[in-house]
């Protein structure tokens, strides 16, 4: 079990609700999340979009490039 910091819940819930929006190499490789789905999906999840929270979501989505490489 992983522990989550009441500062990090909005963009771990916001990363989780984009499992299904990665962008994927004709080869098959993951290239990194839509862009285009992150805003309309913290919209819809009440989440502020800020610049730190979107500077959390690369650095998570950098980690996660990495593990499933």
């Amino acid at each position: 079990m992983v522990e989550i910091g009441p500062d990090e819940v909005d963009v771990v819930t916001l990363f989780m609700s984009l499992t299904t929006q990665w962008r994927f190499h004709g080869m098959g490789g993951r290239l990194g999340l839509i862009n285009e789905a992150v805003r309309p999906t913290a919209k819809n999840l009440s989440i502020a979009m800020t610049t730190d929270l979107f500077l959390d979501l690369q650095m998570m989505e950098r980690a996660a490039l990495v593990a499933l490489a």
